[in-house]
């Protein structure tokens, strides 16, 4: 079984995030093995829990998507990064991939 961990805003509620759910609708065989609400947070939880993937909104509270991807990367390499993000900037998108992102 794949991990992931999900990164994103809070949710409105605390039963499981509407992206954690969705997730795990999508991807068969995936496990959801934790959720970061800011992205100090994602950085701290890659760290320990050493998930195969990232899925990560751009748009993160106290450290944004592109620098956490950055700092994750780095702290485990092996920990592929997807990134959320709602803007159509070429320049950006060759920016988050520069900074270890995959998608």
């Amino acid at each position: 079984m794949r991990s992931a961990a999900v990164s994103q805003p809070p949710p409105a509620s605390l039963r499981e995030s509407p992206a954690s759910t969705t997730l795990r609708a999508r991807q068969r065989g995936w496990g959801i093995c934790g959720e970061a609400r800011t992205g100090r947070e994602a950085v701290a939880k890659a760290s320990e829990l050493r998930s195969d993937i990232v899925v990560m909104d751009f748009a993160m509270p106290e450290l944004n998507g592109m620098e956490a991807t950055r700092q994750i990367r780095a702290a485990v390499p092996q920990t592929e990064v997807l990134i959320l993000n709602m803007h159509e900037s070429d320049k950006l998108m060759g920016e988050l991939l520069a900074a270890g992102a995959r998608g």
